[in-house]
């Protein structure tokens, strides 16, 4: 009688971890006693195999897909950080792409797989603006977490899809703007109260009197609100008051020019003044004059006395010190000037010797 035992290598007949054992014995050539059993005592190496899920706020779950009863797994989560559960949490501090691996391990062998996952968190939504002037506003994105798009209320019923967009309002005011943030996180949204201011560039004016006494108050009639002043007094002297006072030494024609200046620019405008410096260091030469009727319609009645004869020139001059008409004229005599064609207004005279010295002044009102 022979007898022998054979082995049943096909694992995935009898499943895992087990192999197929028969015996048989033979007599005369004949099986007289046959025998099959399992023995479970064969270990195969795990293949490798892992999923995620996503919680957000940085935070993945990792479970462990691998086949062939790993009995160790050690997780390598690409950011220095390790795990040794099965099926490990792991939270990300920061935006990125991570290279994820994971080893498990048997008596039989181990096995790796890898894979990438990009980590993202919900945007903050934070911003800042500056006024230009002129209603305009920039309005800078400061949000944190990288966000991919931008909804900006400008609180007027206008919105914009920049990042970082610059808007004009139409109306000085406060307004509620907000901002939205998105990413494929998540989103989030902010608002702000932006006051807005409408500058506009000052429009240069102004007023003076007193040119007929050599010391001059001028008067800052500019429009849209200047915050600076530059005065040139056309004698060689400047100011930076709003509203100087201003002595000229000599009778002269001066150009006086004031530039204005606030956020949204400046401006520029001149006027010409003629600054009369009364000589009457000698009694003996003052002039008596006559001028009626004053107010006057439309014919000056113009009368000299002095105890000697000489001859002078009278100038009539208009509000913007121009010389409107000019005469000459003896002391001791009456002149007429036709006014008829001058426009209503305040107008004044001097009159001036041959040697340049104005000898009377006096306002006129022409109607």
């Amino acid at each position: 009688m022979n007898s022998f035992t054979t082995v049943d290598t096909s694992y995935n007949r009898y499943g895992n971890n087990a192999i197929g054992l028969a015996s048989a014995s033979i007599t005369n050539g004949q099986i007289t006693d046959a025998s099959f059993y399992l023995q479970n005592n064969a270990v195969i190496s795990p293949n490798a195999n892992s999923s995620t899920t996503f919680q957000g706020g940085g935070m993945i779950d990792f479970t462990d897909n691998s086949s062939n009863n790993p009995t160790s797994w050690l997780w390598n989560f690409g950011d220095g950080n390790t795990s040794t559960q099965q099926n490990p949490a792991h939270t990300y501090t920061s935006t990125g792409i991570y290279t994820i691996c994971l080893t498990v391990t048997d008596s039989a062998g181990s096995d790796m797989v890898c894979m990438n996952v990009e980590v993202s968190f919900a945007p903050i939504a934070a911003f800042s603006s500056v006024d230009q002037g002129g209603g305009v506003i920039d309005f800078t994105d400061n949000s944190s977490n990288d966000p991919t798009s931008w909804v900006w209320d400008f609180g007027d019923g206008n919105t914009s899809n920049l990042q970082n967009p610059q808007y004009t309002y139409a109306s000085a005011d406060t307004y509620n703007v907000c901002l939205t943030v998105v990413n494929s996180a998540g989103s989030d949204v902010t608002c702000m109260n932006t006051p807005v201011t409408i500058t506009v560039v000052p429009s240069a004016a102004f007023s003076f009197m007193g040119e007929n006494t050599g010391t001059v108050d001028f008067t800052d009639n500019s429009a849209n609100s200047p915050t600076s002043w530059a005065w040139d007094f056309g004698d060689g002297n400047t100011s930076t008051d709003q509203n100087p006072q201003h002595t000229y030494t000599t009778t002269e024609m001066y150009s006086v020019c004031l530039t204005v200046t606030n956020g949204a620019g400046s401006n520029t405008i001149c006027e010409t003044i003629n600054v009369i410096i009364s000589s009457t260091d000698n009694p003996e030469k003052i002039v008596n004059i006559e001028l009626f009727p004053n107010p006057v319609y439309d014919i000056l009645n113009i009368r000299l006395e002095n105890n000697q004869t000489e001859t002078l020139n009278f100038q009539l001059i208009d509000a913007l010190g121009r010389t409107v008409k000019e005469l000459q004229v003896e002391t001791n005599g009456t002149y007429q000037l036709d006014l008829k064609k001058l426009d209503m207004g305040m107008y004044y005279y001097i009159l001036m010797d041959q040697a340049g010295k104005i000898r009377s002044k006096e306002s006129l009102i022409k109607i």
